[in-house]
Order: structure tokens, then sequence, then C-alpha cells
């Protein structure tokens, strides 16, 4: 591993004396990341500086991670900088999701630190897992060839020299030098969509071949070296087709666009919303198919509204694309939900669809769906926020009567993120909070003549 470490810093540029700013959480993947860095600091010499931000997300256990990362640095002897930002207050702020909001602030602090100490290079800890899990979110949400690229192992100053080791390989490196490392508990809430691929969908897939983390790996280097050639071609070919009015505007010539592959308009469009938008999420094939369609057979005067706030205008030779930023989903919801019918809402990454079924029980409910014993519940059903006051009768005790504020306190469920966690109530009571605890009352038995059926899906 120190070798083939070497090797990678040399392939990324990296030279003799150069300071490295690492970033460091506490976790598994940079605690590794930084003890191979200072076990061949001296053979490759470099400075090294620790960086840690601290977001503020899980309370007492954040502020841990930061007194843990300090104490590692120091006991290398390696400088370091740890700092505290208010990330959901900023998320709130700022109307961004909080993953949005965490991810700008962190490398932002980094690249602050960077300048701050003259550090030549950003190094992070991202590790083959990571790749593999990126790729099949993407794959599910429907992204083309360009969206299943790798994690780039260098943008601008930015590296990622460990993206060939598996998760697996660090934590026998880290058990086997009998190092420690800090956990994160919410890596294992099944309300974020990366981590049911990590610990539902890559395990099963593992199943069929044990080596699936490298071949995705391999496949997505592939992907990312014809994507290099196929932008080439796609900056070639914007200027003659879209047209800047403004930040929140976009105008596409429908003539020009149309006269191109399908495959270079569906680049142009991805290109063309990214740099709209700052980002491609929620934003899937068959979106990017209706825009097309919208083109080439739409009337004059036509509107699509697509996810995450994108409206797309025909008129008269050209489509005009503007985007305005949803609400972010720290603000307070509540929703009306359809039975049997289907909600969808970006700004949670959720989607439900209900489905009324009759008795008597066959087989057991699919692995994304949860089931209520329909005559058991009242209506109408809402997907909402939590309130003050909320409980649940927990399936988990047997109907025992628990506050939620209670329930996320035992499950160590930082205020933030509770604020975010949808709850599918009635009435009188809560039925479910999504992805965690479900009520006891409305369980479907031997007797239960109409089932509720509520299938989840969470978008990349």
């Amino acid at each position: 591993m120190l070798t083939q470490l070497k090797e990678n810093l040399e392939l990324l540029g990296v030279s003799p004396n150069d300071r490295l700013l690492v970033a460091v959480s506490g976790g598994a993947d940079s605690s590794f990341l930084l003890h191979l860095l200072f076990q061949i600091s001296d053979s490759y010499p470099f400075q090294l500086h620790v960086a840690h931000l601290n977001h503020a997300l899980r309370g007492k256990d954040s502020d841990e991670d930061a007194r843990f990362v300090r104490r590692m640095a120091d006991a290398m002897k390696i400088p370091s900088t740890v700092a505290k930002k208010e990330i959901a207050s900023l998320a709130k702020l700022q109307k961004r999701s909080m993953q949005d909001a965490a991810r700008k602030v962190r490398y932002e602090f980094l690249e602050d630190i960077a300048s701050r100490y003259q550090c030549h290079w950003i190094v992070t800890g991202h590790h083959a897992d990571d790749q593999a899990e990126t790729f099949l979110m993407r794959l599910i949400r429907g992204a083309g060839s360009s969206g299943l690229t790798s994690i780039p192992k260098k943008r601008g100053k930015i590296i990622r020299p460990i993206l060939h080791v598996t998760r697996t390989e660090i934590i026998d490196y880290l058990r086997l030098n009998k190092m420690s490392f800090r956990e994160d508990y919410s890596n294992d809430l099944p309300i974020y969509f990366r981590n049911q691929v990590r610990h539902e969908l890559l395990p099963l897939l593992k199943r069929y071949n044990p080596n699936i983390v490298k071949v995705l790996g391999d496949e997505m280097n592939i992907l990312q070296e014809e994507k290099q050639v196929f932008e080439e071609r796609i900056h070639l070919e914007m200027p003659a087709v879209v047209r800047f009015s403004d930040s929140k505007k976009k105008i596409l010539r429908i003539s020009s666009f149309m006269s191109l592959s399908r495959a270079i308009q569906r680049g142009i469009l991805r290109s063309l919303l990214y740099q709209l938008k700052g980002n491609l999420d929620h934003l899937q094939f068959k979106h990017i198919e209706q825009i097309i369609r919208l083109a080439k057979e739409g009337k004059n005067g036509k509107q699509i509204d697509l996810p995450a706030g994108i409206q797309v205008f025909k008129q008269d030779a050209e489509l005009e694309f503007a985007f305005e930023r949803i609400p972010d989903s720290s603000e307070k919801f509540d929703f009306l939900l359809p039975v049997p019918g289907e909600i969808s809402r970006p700004e949670l990454q959720i989607t439900l669809r209900t489905l009324l079924k009759r008795g008597p029980l066959s087989g057991p409910p699919k692995a994304n769906e949860i089931w209520f014993d329909y005559d058991r519940i009242t209506h109408p059903l809402k997907l909402r926020c939590r309130r003050p006051g909320d409980l649940i009768y927990t399936e988990r005790l047997k109907g025992k009567k628990k506050k939620l504020q209670d329930l996320f306190v035992d499950l160590k469920i930082s205020r933030p993120i509770r604020d975010r966690i949808p709850l599918l109530a009635g009435p009188d009571r809560i039925l479910w909070v999504v992805g965690i605890e479900r009520d006891y009352k409305s369980l479907v038995n031997l007797e239960t003549q109409s089932i509720l059926s509520i299938e989840s899906f969470y978008p990349a």
C-alpha cells in the first residue's frame, strides 16, 4: 500500500517538499489516509497539515470527532487546523439541502486553509467503495455514460490518491495496526440513498461477484477516458446551439440543436442544465428525452416543468430554460398523500407510491415496501415534518407510546436531521417515521382484509 501510494502521488504531480493539506474527518477512510501519508513522509519528503471541519450536526459526537482529529495530529506531530461551522443554519439561510451546504462549506474551508498555509495540494480520503456507490446511485437515477464516470483523481489542487483501495482493505489495515477511528452513526441511517446502496445493494452484488467494487472502478475509469473525448466535442458544438441570456435563463436554438446526433443532443442538454442549476440532482434520462421531444414535436408556447425547479418553454424557434430554486427540506412541510396514488418531493429526496391490496396476505412485502392495515388507520394521510409533542406507538416496543423527541435522542439523530425526516401521519397518530420506525396499532396480521401498500424511492 505504501509503494502504491507513492506511485499515485507521483502520477498526480506531487513533488518532494510540497505541502499537503489532508482533510481528516476522524472516520476510517481519512484516518487510514493520514496514517499512510505519515508513514511515507520521510522517504518521500513532503510537509503535512491536517484540516478538520466540525459540521455541528451531531452535537457532542461532532465535538468529540474534532478532539479525536486534534489528538491524532498532535501524536504524529503534524500541525492541524480545526474549525466549526453551523451547517444546519447555513443550509437554511442559503436555501440549500444539508448535503449541498456541507459539501460547499467543507471545500471552501479546505481551499481557505490551503491558501493560508500555502499548501500545494488538498488530499481527501475517497476510496474504491465511494466510487462504486456513486456509480450505482447514478445508474439507478438514470445517468448516461458521462454521469457514470469515476470520481476524478485530480481536480485542480484536490487529489484523491487512494481511490484504488476498498473499504474492506482500509478496515483490515486499521485493525492490523491497532488504530482507532470515529464512527458516524448517520452513515447507517436508511433515510439516505447512499446508505441504502452501501448497506443493501453493494452486499447483494458482492454475492454475485466478490470483486464488484474493483470491477465498477475499472468500468468508471474507462468511461472517464471516453468522457474526455466526448466533452471536447460538446464544447465545440455549444456556441452554435446555446445562447446564454443571463445566469437564470438559457436559450437553445432548435434548428441547430436538431441537426446534431442524439448523443450530442443529450450531452449539450446535460451541460446546459448543469451550468444553469449547478448540478444534475433529480434530473434523469427521461427528463432529457422530454426536452428533446418538446424541441422536436412540442407546440409553440408549450411549457414543461422538470424536477428541482427547472422550466422549459418553447417559443418559436427556441427553447427557453429557467431555474428557480426549490425550498430547502429544512423548511416546514405538510403534503397530502393520495391513496392510491403517488407523491414525489425532490426537496425531501423521496417518492412514495401508494396502492390498496385485498387480504389475506400472500408473501412478504418487497424490500422498498411497507404495509399497513388499511381498516386501522384514519384519513386523510399526510407526509409532514415533526411537530412539538409528536409521539408514536412503536413497533419495536410492542405498542408502547414514545415521544419522537425521545426516539431521536435514543437513536442519536441530531436536531437538524430530525427536521428533515418525513413523517407519515393520520389525524390521530403517526404511522411511520420514514425509514426508521412505524406504528404498532396498524400492523397487518392474518386477519387483515385491506392492505395499504407504500413503496418508497430515494433518488440520488
